[in-house]
């Protein structure tokens, strides 16, 4: 399992020295990590880190721990990022977001997506068998501040999720979809614990959600033959 991350800021940089991640983050002195047995760490471009190890859990939590040490500045951008995950950016009062932003989680979110089923579509099509396609959307779908590229791709993907359902009933192929709330993920658990609070605090549960609620609605979906057409929330209620 591995985890990539990448460090952005002016004279921001990481080497390895042995065993120990050092790093120049803007800070007056150094940061130095011991990298703790069963991960290995390596840095490229003195920009670029990449944790790998068997245990990936553990892999999981270096990667956020790392990014603790500096968490992206929601203006700027600068900082330590995990690369492929959303980064919620603030834009400035005279600022716009970028068609560069808005287009990279269009790009992954919503295109990704459309590409994924439209293959697995073509496929069970073609050897005519049915089938159940489960699509991720977020409880962000109904509008969330600061984020209309995120927001704009889970509401696209829970629409073609119904627009894939009718269109693909004649061949046997359902398809539904989950919008999770917050999930106690490794990205979640990278999140400031005072910030973290504040969440779980405007759950109605009171709790952040696991993965294996995650899971159990899909295997619902998956189970039930008279599903399909439909974005199923699981989210502790926070929409209520």
């Amino acid at each position: 399992f591995s985890k990539n991350l990448e460090i952005n800021g002016v004279g921001f940089k990481a080497i390895m020295k042995g065993n120990v991640l050092d790093m120049d983050l803007g800070y007056s002195h150094p940061i130095e990590y011991p990298i703790p047995e069963g991960i290995q760490v390596t840095v490229a471009d003195n920009v670029k880190i990449k944790v790998e190890g068997v245990d990936k859990q553990l892999v999981g939590e270096v990667a956020a721990k790392i990014k603790r040490f500096y968490p992206v500045e929601p203006y700027k951008g600068k900082g330590v990022r995990i690369i492929g995950e959303y980064v919620r950016r603030k834009e400035g009062k005279t600022s716009k977001m970028s068609l560069e932003n808005w287009q990279q989680v269009i790009n992954v979110n919503l295109t990704g997506s459309f590409l994924c089923g439209r293959e697995f579509f073509a496929k069970l099509i073609e050897q005519e068998k049915p089938g159940v396609c489960i699509n991720i959307s977020s409880l962000s779908r109904s509008g969330n501040m600061g984020q209309s590229n995120y927001t704009a791709t889970k509401a696209g993907v829970a629409e073609m999720t119904v627009t894939w359902a009718k269109e693909l009933s004649r061949h046997g192929i359902r398809v539904g979809a989950i919008a999770p709330g917050y999930i106690n993920t490794e990205m979640v658990a990278a999140i400031r614990e005072d910030v973290k609070q504040k969440i779980i605090d405007q759950v109605p549960l009171k709790r952040l959600g696991n993965p294996s609620e995650i899971s159990h609605t899909a295997i619902y979906i998956l189970e039930n033959d008279y599903f399909t057409g439909r974005v199923i929330d699981c989210d502790g209620g926070l929409r209520i």
